[in-house]
C-alpha cells in the first residue's frame, strides 16, 4: 500500500512539474501566435482608440462597425448606410495614431 501511495505521490509531483513548465512564458502566446504580450496589449489599446474615434465621428455609425487589430493593422467590418460612410470610417481610422493599415470589410446596407 505504501508503494502505491509513493507512486501516486511521484506521479502527482511529475504532473505539477510539467504543469509549471507548461505555464512558463517567454512573452509569446502558447496558441501558436508570434505576438508578444506587449504586442497584444498595444493592439487592444489601438482597437479602443479606433472604436472611440468611430463613435465620436458624427457622420459614422460607430457602433455598427466592428474593429479588429493585428500588429497595428485594423480590419473594419459591419453594415453602414452609404459608400460615403464607409470612406469616412476608413479616413477616421487612418487618422488614429498607431494604425499601419486599414482593411475594409464594411458592407453597405440596402
Amino acid at each position: 500500500m505504501k508503494s502505491i501511495h509513493r507512486h501516486v505521490g511521484l506521479m502527482f509531483a511529475a504532473v505539477l512539474a510539467l504543469s509549471a513548465v507548461g505555464c512558463a512564458s517567454d512573452g509569446t502566446s502558447s496558441s501558436g501566435s508570434d505576438r508578444t504580450v506587449s504586442q497584444k496589449t498595444e493592439d487592444q489599446a489601438l482597437e479602443t482608440r479606433v472604436k472611440t474615434a468611430l463613435v465620436k465621428a458624427p457622420d459614422v455609425s460607430g457602433t455598427a462597425i466592428q474593429v479588429e487589430v493585428l500588429r497595428g493593422e485594423v480590419q473594419l467590418s459591419g453594415f453602414v448606410k452609404s459608400k460615403a460612410e464607409v470612406q469616412r470610417a476608413i479616413d477616421v481610422t487612418r487618422g488614429v495614431s498607431g494604425v499601419k493599415n486599414v482593411i475594409n470589410k464594411i458592407s453597405i446596407r440596402s
